[in-house]
């Protein structure tokens, strides 16, 4: 099964139900988020990683002490995907909810 990048359109519309994320000149949806400290950054990137398990798809992340960038681009489709908006707003939601951040 070929998987497709969202349309222009699409992706627009992602982006303005997705305020927090940004499209890198590289072609990742992104997200930046400070955290109140390292222990709860920890926490937040092993429920992703159970998740990104959990979906067979995993985000390049980049963190720094409190700091956590979380990127989402579907390679073999060569840009962001109906997947990578579900784990960006899958990603809002665990942040919310959680709050410490």
């Amino acid at each position: 099964m070929t998987i497709l990048p969202l349309s222009d359109e699409a992706l627009a519309n992602a982006r303005h139900s997705l305020p927090e994320w940004q499209l890198l000149p590289d072609g990742y949806l992104s997200r930046e988020v400070r955290f109140e400290s390292f222990k709860a950054l920890m926490a937040f990137v092993n429920r992703l990683a159970d998740e990104a398990e959990r979906q067979q798809h995993h985000p390049r992340l980049v963190l720094e002490y409190t700091t956590l960038r979380i990127d989402w681009m579907t390679h073999e489709a060569g840009g962001v995907t109906a997947r990578d908006v579900a784990m960006a707003r899958w990603c809002n939601d665990q942040l919310s909810a959680n709050c410490n951040y």
